[in-house]
Protein backbone atom coordinates (compact mmCIF):
# COMPACT_ATOMS: atom_id res chain seq x y z
CA UNK A 1 0.00 0.00 0.00
CA UNK A 2 1.41 3.41 -0.97
CA UNK A 3 2.23 5.83 1.84
CA UNK A 4 -0.28 8.41 0.55
CA UNK A 5 -3.04 5.78 0.38
CA UNK A 6 -2.27 4.64 3.90
CA UNK A 7 -2.22 8.24 5.13
CA UNK A 8 -5.58 8.95 3.50
CA UNK A 9 -7.14 5.86 5.05
CA UNK A 10 -5.76 6.82 8.46
CA UNK A 11 -7.12 10.35 7.99
CA UNK A 12 -10.58 9.00 7.15
CA UNK A 13 -10.48 6.73 10.20
CA UNK A 14 -9.36 9.64 12.38
CA UNK A 15 -12.17 11.82 11.06
CA UNK A 16 -14.75 9.14 11.72
CA UNK A 17 -13.49 8.75 15.30
CA UNK A 18 -13.66 12.44 16.24
CA UNK A 19 -17.30 12.24 17.22
CA UNK A 20 -18.64 12.07 13.67
CA UNK A 21 -19.08 8.32 13.60
CA UNK A 22 -22.60 8.42 12.26
CA UNK A 23 -24.54 10.54 9.83
CA UNK A 24 -28.05 9.87 11.02
CA UNK A 25 -30.75 11.22 8.70
CA UNK A 26 -31.89 13.70 11.36
CA UNK A 27 -28.46 15.35 11.21
CA UNK A 28 -27.81 14.70 7.53
CA UNK A 29 -27.32 18.35 6.59
CA UNK A 30 -24.40 19.09 8.91
CA UNK A 31 -22.36 15.97 9.45
CA UNK A 32 -21.13 14.80 6.01
CA UNK A 33 -19.34 18.08 5.29
CA UNK A 34 -17.85 18.06 8.79
CA UNK A 35 -16.64 14.50 8.29
CA UNK A 36 -15.01 15.36 4.96
CA UNK A 37 -13.37 18.49 6.36
CA UNK A 38 -12.00 16.52 9.31
CA UNK A 39 -10.71 13.87 6.90
CA UNK A 40 -8.84 16.52 4.89
CA UNK A 41 -7.53 18.20 8.06
CA UNK A 42 -6.35 14.89 9.53
CA UNK A 43 -4.57 14.15 6.24
CA UNK A 44 -2.23 17.07 6.98
CA UNK A 45 -1.53 17.85 3.33
CA UNK A 46 -0.11 14.43 2.48
CA UNK A 47 -2.77 13.64 -0.12
CA UNK A 48 -4.83 16.81 -0.57
CA UNK A 49 -2.92 19.74 -2.09
CA UNK A 50 -2.98 23.21 -0.52
CA UNK A 51 -5.59 24.56 -2.97
CA UNK A 52 -7.70 21.41 -3.16
CA UNK A 53 -10.78 22.29 -1.16
CA UNK A 54 -14.09 20.71 -0.28
CA UNK A 55 -16.59 23.55 0.11
CA UNK A 56 -19.96 21.97 0.70
CA UNK A 57 -22.17 18.91 0.43
CA UNK A 58 -25.77 19.05 -0.71
CA UNK A 59 -28.32 16.41 -1.59
CA UNK A 60 -30.48 15.40 -4.50
CA UNK A 61 -32.53 12.46 -3.26
CA UNK A 62 -30.07 9.85 -2.00
CA UNK A 63 -27.14 11.40 -3.87
CA UNK A 64 -24.63 13.58 -2.03
CA UNK A 65 -23.11 16.25 -4.25
CA UNK A 66 -19.68 17.38 -3.09
CA UNK A 67 -18.72 20.94 -4.05
CA UNK A 68 -14.95 21.08 -4.64
CA UNK A 69 -12.47 23.71 -5.79
CA UNK A 70 -11.38 23.86 -9.44
CA UNK A 71 -7.91 22.73 -8.31
CA UNK A 72 -9.45 19.63 -6.75
CA UNK A 73 -11.33 18.89 -9.99
CA UNK A 74 -8.08 19.20 -11.95
CA UNK A 75 -7.05 16.07 -10.07
CA UNK A 76 -3.50 16.94 -9.18
CA UNK A 77 -1.83 13.99 -7.54
CA UNK A 78 -3.84 11.01 -6.39
CA UNK A 79 -7.27 11.76 -7.90
CA UNK A 80 -8.53 8.17 -7.65
CA UNK A 81 -7.54 7.85 -4.01
CA UNK A 82 -9.22 11.15 -3.10
CA UNK A 83 -12.44 10.32 -4.97
CA UNK A 84 -12.55 6.82 -3.48
CA UNK A 85 -12.00 8.13 0.06
CA UNK A 86 -14.78 10.70 -0.27
CA UNK A 87 -17.23 8.20 -1.78
CA UNK A 88 -16.47 5.53 0.83
CA UNK A 89 -16.74 8.04 3.68
CA UNK A 90 -20.07 9.47 2.54
CA UNK A 91 -21.58 6.07 1.74
CA UNK A 92 -21.32 5.27 5.45
CA UNK A 93 -23.87 8.02 6.12
CA UNK A 94 -27.54 7.04 6.39
CA UNK A 95 -29.56 8.00 3.35
CA UNK A 96 -26.58 8.49 1.01
CA UNK A 97 -26.33 5.89 -1.74
CA UNK A 98 -24.31 7.80 -4.36
CA UNK A 99 -21.87 10.68 -4.65
CA UNK A 100 -21.30 13.22 -7.41
CA UNK A 101 -18.90 16.15 -7.65
CA UNK A 102 -19.49 19.79 -8.59
CA UNK A 103 -17.44 22.94 -9.15
CA UNK A 104 -19.12 26.33 -8.77
CA UNK A 105 -22.53 24.64 -8.57
CA UNK A 106 -22.16 22.64 -11.79
CA UNK A 107 -21.68 18.88 -11.89
CA UNK A 108 -18.34 17.83 -13.33
CA UNK A 109 -17.58 14.86 -15.57
CA UNK A 110 -14.01 14.26 -14.40
CA UNK A 111 -11.81 14.63 -11.36
CA UNK A 112 -8.39 14.46 -12.92
CA UNK A 113 -8.62 11.45 -15.23
CA UNK A 114 -11.38 9.78 -13.16
CA UNK A 115 -14.83 9.61 -14.77
CA UNK A 116 -17.38 11.04 -12.32
CA UNK A 117 -20.06 11.83 -14.91
CA UNK A 118 -22.46 9.37 -13.25
CA UNK A 119 -23.21 8.98 -9.55
CA UNK A 120 -20.56 6.89 -7.79
CA UNK A 121 -21.45 4.29 -5.20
Amino acid sequence: MKTSTKALILAAVAAMSIGFSGCGSSQKDAQPIQILLQMVKADGGRTFGPKERIYNVWYKGKTAIVEVSPQFAEGQGNAKEKVDAIVKTLRKCDGIDNVQFAVEGELVNKIGDIDVSKPLS
